[in-house]
């Protein structure tokens, strides 16, 4: 009883002022609105007093008295305000909205989808002063590895990002989530280079499945306008688009709100983690009263969707729940990171060597790992990270940021073996280029390789790094040759090894002998597909679930020009090309 009548003034609260000769009408749920991306203009002095006065106790209860005790409405009142505040849950009218600002630098790009959302709208932000065709300054020498040269090379990767990334069933064609486009420098460029420069984008994206994300009033800023009327108009656009959207107002159980208020006061005193065991302990209070652990675990997945938290309902991970996001941001950011963000570079000796390492060849050192995040833990009031260092590189491990890569040796029963440090594989920090000869190393090249193509021309870099650790954890780092966009790899057969690159928006596969060309038999051909289809198909249905791609052939379409000419192995007979390799 007590908790209906709570749910009844909550619902009420949030809908419209309460009128005496009105009664409340009895309601199940409670509004939830909370969304990641964007901020809403702040609410109006007054409504916030009107609110407060509301939560003071303002609610008319004079028709319920005569059928509910006083006591139970003095209960319910104070288990209503028990922290779920109108601030912290929004309205339809003024939903609570957060932001979320990516990384720019190439090495961020595989960390990316750990935070993108289907319940997010997207602002995309642009330089008029860069045209579409002028080359972008690769500022970590990454980027060139996705094959992103050009403004048109960006605005296509990022809008693909969010298509890919973002994609639910049955909304494949609906243009969900939105992205605003945003032009900055509007001070610096006269109105007809803008209307150009906006013509141009929608040509280009016309036609695309990505470009339907794109809405289509562009905005056009000056961050040195003294009055802010772009900001405050694109604000208030903003808000306009998020309550449109079809999951503003879902309706959720109050007693997720007690508990989501409950996680908000604990994430103020400072400790950005929380057990899950202690977030049961919080449920089971009378004033949450949540009994089923798993139902506990159905409400922390739920807010980590909304950005709220992060918790990973899976073993190993479900112990821990990170109370602020930003804290994943900021462990990623002491390994993943461009270099003059890195801590100790200047140290010489074995540290630097360490590092050296690290950017050079992917490989991070438990131990290193301990100096960078013990000099971390150094510079904060409340240390976390050496305290949650298990939960936190198995966290990274989650998203295949780094890749458990310690060699595994054969233990004699009779002896123990010394235990060996860890070591990780880091694929985003991928810096090397090899040349020829280190790719393929005195050997023979099967003259028929073999293509994965991704549909419409985007293969995300996080997929690319994926399958770099998957074979790295197969094959181990001393038998592997990983580089910033290839890398080589063992068969069972000792005389026979395989390459793949990443080339634009499709892999290449190539098979190597040892032996001479005249004497050379490629046998590993069908397990290798066979091996990197299992694990290109772990990543789709783990991570990417909607991203397609064929095995194909290829040839060059145009002599000179690079462009390639690809056919389905689907649609080949094997007699017809396939040989034997594959």
């Amino acid at each position: 009883m007590i908790e209906e009548t709570a749910k009844q003034t909550l619902q009420t609260q949030q809908k419209e002022p309460l009128k005496e000769e009105t009664p409340t009408q009895s309601q199940q749920t409670a509004n939830l609105e909370d969304e990641r991306s964007g901020e809403c203009v702040d609410r109006a002095a007054s409504q916030q007093t009107q609110h407060q006065q509301r939560l003071q106790g303002d609610v008319p209860v004079q028709q319920q008295a005569q059928d509910i005790p006083n006591d139970v409405i003095t209960k319910a009142k104070e288990r209503l305000q028990g922290g779920v505040t109108e601030e912290q849950l929004g309205t339809a009218e003024h939903p609570r909205l957060s932001i979320w600002d990516f990384g720019g630098q190439a090495a961020y790009y595989g960390s990316h989808q750990s935070f993108f959302t289907y319940r997010g709208i997207y602002i995309l932000v642009m330089s008029l002063l860069q045209k579409l065709s002028d080359p972008v300054p690769d500022l970590d020498y990454k980027a060139s590895a996705d094959n992103l040269v050009t403004g048109r090379d960006y605005l296509d990767h990022w809008l693909n990002s969010v298509h890919t990334h973002t994609l639910v069933h049955g909304q494949e064609h609906t243009g969900k989530p939105p992205v605003v486009l945003v032009l900055t420098h509007k001070d610096n460029v006269s109105k007809s280079d803008i209307e150009n420069y906006k013509k141009e984008v929608l040509e280009h994206i016309s036609g695309k499945a990505a470009g339907k994300h794109v809405l289509p009033r562009i905005f056009v800023v000056n961050n040195f306008d003294k009055d802010n009327s772009d900001i405050d108009e694109l604000r208030e656009y903003l808000c306009e688009v998020a309550k449109s959207q079809w999951y503003m107002g879902q309706e959720v159980p109050i007693t997720w709100l007690h508990l989501k208020s409950k996680l908000m006061d604990k994430r103020k005193e400072g400790d950005p983690f929380c057990p899950f065991q202690d977030v049961v302990g919080l449920a089971r209070g009378d004033d949450v009263g949540i009994t089923d652990d798993s139902h506990v675990a159905d409400i922390l997945t739920f807010l980590h969707d909304l950005g709220d938290i992060i918790f990973i309902n899976e073993h190993f991970l479900r112990d821990h729940v990170a109370l602020r996001p930003q804290v994943m941001i900021d462990v990623f950011k002491t390994i993943i990171t461009v270099p003059e963000y890195q801590q100790d570079r200047s140290m010489g000796g074995e540290v630097a060597e360490m590092w050296r390492r690290l950017e050079n060849e992917g490989i991070l050192s438990d131990r290193l790992l301990t100096i960078i995040w013990t000099k971390a833990d150094q510079k904060m009031q409340k240390p976390f990270l050496l305290q949650n260092k298990t939960f936190l590189k198995r966290l990274m491990e989650k998203y295949y940021l780094i890749c458990n890569a310690t060699p595994i040796g054969v233990v004699d029963n009779t002896m123990q073996e010394p235990e060996k440090e860890e070591i990780y594989f880091v694929p985003s920090l991928l810096a090397s280029k090899p040349d020829e000869g280190t790719l393929y190393p005195h050997m023979t090249r099967c003259q028929s390789p073999l293509y994965v193509v991704f549909d419409n021309m985007f293969l995300p870099s996080g997929m690319f790094y994926r399958l770099q650790a998957i074979c790295v954890r197969r094959f181990g780092l001393q038998e592997s040759r990983v580089f910033v966009s290839c890398g080589r790899f063992p068969t069972d057969d000792a005389k026979q090894q395989f390459v793949v690159t990443k080339v634009k928006h499709y892999l290449k596969v190539e098979l190597l002998s040892s032996e001479s060309e005249d004497q050379s038999v490629f046998t590993q051909g069908l397990p290798v597909r066979k091996f990197l289809s299992s694990c290109l198909f772990e990543i789709k249905e783990k991570w990417i679930p909607s991203i397609q791609y064929d095995w194909c052939f290829g040839e060059e379409s145009d002599e000179g020009t690079g462009k390639m000419a690809f056919h389905k192995l689907s649609d080949i007979g094997r007699e017809m090309g396939m040989g034997s390799s594959w």
